[in-house]
C-alpha cells in the first residue's frame, strides 16, 4: 500500500482510534526516521502513541496563537510547506485526510504550486463507523453531513444528518438550539462519541 522510499510529501490519515487500526504499511511510513513527522494534533490516541515512539512536531500551539480557524489553517500549510522544502515530511491527521481537512486542501494547493508530490493516504474516516453503529447507508438513505460550527439557518433534516464538529460548549449549545427550533421535542438523537476507540459512546 505505502511506498516505503520517502516522497517529498506525504498526507495521512490517522483513523478515528490508535496506531493498530492502522495498515503496517502506513505505521512504518510514520515510524520512517527519514521523514519528519507533522501531527495536526497530538490530542488523538494515534497521535499520542506516535509521539512516544519517535519525534514529531505538532501543531496545537497554533490554534492557540491564532485568531480564527482560517489562520491556524494557513499557519499549519506554512510550517508543513517550510518542513518539506527541508526534506520528506509526513503531516498526519486524525480521522481521514480528505474528510473535513481544510488544512490538507491548502497544503496540497501550495505543493502543487510548488511541484511538489505529494502522496495522499486517506485513512479511517469517522463517518464509515457513523455508518456501521447507526446502520445508515448514506446512499440508499441518503444522508447530510453539517458542520456545527456554521450550521444553515434553516436547518434541513429531510435525510439523516450528521452534525460534526461539535467540539466546544458554545457549538454545541447552538446545535441543541438549532435542532430544538426544527424537531419536535420527542425526536431521538443519537449521539456518538470517541468512535473506534475502546471507550466510545
Amino acid at each position: 500500500m505505502a511506498d516505503p522510499r520517502p516522497t517529498p510529501l506525504t498526507i495521512v490519515g490517522l483513523g478515528p482510534a490508535g496506531l493498530d487500526r492502522l495498515p503496517p504499511t502506513l505505521r512504518t511510513v510514520l515510524e520512517d526516521p527519514g521523514r519528519t513527522v507533522v501531527l495536526r494534533t497530538m490530542r488523538h490516541p494515534a497521535a499520542a502513541e506516535l509521539t512516544v515512539r519517535r519525534a514529531v512536531t505538532a501543531c496545537d500551539d497554533l490554534y492557540e496563537q491564532a485568531a480564527g480557524f482560517d489562520d491556524v489553517y494557513a499557519a499549519i500549510a506554512d510550517r508543513v510547506m517550510a518542513v518539506a522544502a527541508a526534506g520528506a515530511v509526513v503531516y498526519a491527521v486524525p480521522g481521514s485526510a480528505v474528510v473535513g481537512e481544510r488544512a490538507v486542501r491548502a497544503i496540497r494547493t501550495r505543493a502543487e504550486a510548488a511541484g511538489i508530490a505529494v502522496t495522499v493516504y486517506p485513512g479511517e474516516s469517522f463517518l464509515d463507523l457513523v455508518w456501521a453503529r447507526t446502520g445508515c447507508d448514506p446512499i440508499t438513505d441518503g444522508a447530510q453531513v453539517l458542520d456545527g460550527r456554521a450550521l444553515p439557518d434553516p436547518l434541513q433534516l429531510h435525510v439523516p444528518t450528521v452534525i460534526t464538529q461539535l467540539d466546544r460548549p458554545e457549538v454545541l449549545g447552538d446545535a441543541v438550539v438549532a435542532l430544538g427550533r426544527t424537531l419536535p421535542d420527542d425526536t431521538p438523537v443519537i449521539v456518538l462519541d470517541r468512535l473506534g476507540d475502546a471507550d466510545e459512546v
